[in-house]
């Protein structure tokens, strides 16, 4: 209904790939269905998770080095994404300088309170270069227990205070969503 031709995805904690891939099926069928092009982009590591900066990346809950990617493997199942190798603390950085289109939707799966600060920035570009409502996924906001995510660590931190700083742009949870899907 905006007109927009094509659409960017991002998987930000691409770790094996499979979120990527289903990205892939997912966009193809959008494009059926709608003819809005979608580029796909993973950031990540390849090299699992780095080691934690402090307690608000949960360090009780993650492991160094887990997640690691089979680069050479995952490239191998990708049909168009681009995977964007580094730390997300820098590959963010020039993200908006690659000329994507215009960021739709946004999957946040790096685990650590400091790194979803740094994926977060990719908000921070641009207004032409994010859709009016970009849906943005949080892996890690609920597990049991032993995980305790809460408002003072991790992503729910990262959400509050991306929140606190930023005058014209939110994240919030969308109103009834339970009620439509399964």
């Amino acid at each position: 209904s905006l007109g927009i031709e094509r659409i960017s995805a991002i998987e930000f904690g691409v770790a094996g790939g499979n979120g990527l891939v289903a990205l892939e099926d997912h966009a193809r069928r959008v494009v059926t269905e709608t003819g809005v092009e979608i580029e796909i982009y993973g950031f990540d590591t390849a090299s699992g998770l780095p080691p934690p900066d402090d307690y608000r990346d949960l360090p009780y809950a993650y492991v160094q080095g887990s997640f690691a990617m089979d680069e050479e493997k995952l490239r191998n199942r990708l049909s168009s994404a681009k995977l964007i190798i580094g730390d997300v603390r820098d590959t963010v950085q020039h993200f908006g300088d690659t000329n994507p289109a215009p960021i739709g939707f946004i999957s946040f799966d790096v685990d650590f309170y400091s790194s979803t600060i740094a994926a977060l920035e990719v908000l921070d570009l641009p207004f032409e270069l994010l859709l009016p409502r970009v849906f943005c996924y949080f892996d890690d906001v609920a597990a049991d227990a032993a995980y305790c995510f809460n408002e003072f660590t991790g992503e729910l931190l990262a959400i509050r205070e991306f929140n606190e700083a930023h005058a014209d742009r939110k994240l919030a949870k969308i109103a009834g969503l339970r009620h439509y899907f399964r």
